[in-house]
């Protein structure tokens, strides 16, 4: 009797359990993650544009180049979109654009001014728009 009644105990926690791991919430989790993935690097992408803004309008740290410091603000901005976390496939589109974002600010740490005339920013630039980061 005891032997049935332990038998009935495991099987009605197997079916709890399997019950409790479909696979479409995982999907809709997915979904969620990449949805406030894409949030946070467009809040990131956007508070560097602020920045970089206020930096070309003199609002800025005064004393220093810009140029260096704009190139000191798209370093952070890459770091910054590295360290959110999602999926997988979210991470492998975003990481040819921060890669990007950093060879822009080598760009324009070396050429000052003269660096907005080079392809590789209008690439970087076209890159962020279609992955719907603009103010990256």
């Amino acid at each position: 009797m005891y032997r049935l009644i332990i038998v009935g105990i495991g099987v009605a926690a197997i079916a709890i359990l399997t019950a409790g791991c479909g696979g479409e919430s995982d999907q809709a989790t997915a979904q969620v993650s990449e949805a406030q993935f894409m949030k946070q690097a467009r809040a990131t992408c956007a508070q560097s544009q602020k920045d970089i803004e206020a930096l070309l309008t003199g609002q800025g740290a005064s004393g220093t180049d810009p140029f260096e410091h704009m190139a000191s603000l798209l370093k952070q901005e890459a770091q910054h979109l590295d360290a959110i976390t999602g999926p997988e496939e979210v991470e492998a589109r975003i990481e040819p654009l921060i890669e990007n974002v950093l060879l822009v600010s080598e760009i324009i740490a070396q050429k000052g001014k003269n660096a907005f005339g080079d392809p590789r920013i209008a690439a970087y630039q076209q890159e962020a728009d279609e992955l719907q980061l603009s103010d990256c």
